[in-house]
């Protein structure tokens, strides 16, 4: 599965994207950037509040 490229992140929600993935992708990032904010951002997609509530609670769940 290539799910990171030079256009950013790309897959099929709830197929390469699934909510455990992106959660796992935010800890990750959240877990090396030297920061406690961060902005999210989603387009209109009706997926993306999913997607936008699975990256934000991998990111609150180490103190971003």
């Amino acid at each position: 599965m290539k799910v990171f490229g030079s256009s950013g992140t790309r897959g099929v929600a709830n197929d390469e994207l699934t909510p455990g993935f992106v959660q796992g992708v935010a800890k990750a990032a959240g877990s090396v950037w030297r920061t406690d904010r961060v902005a999210v951002g989603r387009d209109t997609r009706t997926t993306g509040r999913m997607l936008v509530n699975a990256a934000t609670s991998g990111l609150q769940s180490v103190g971003v």
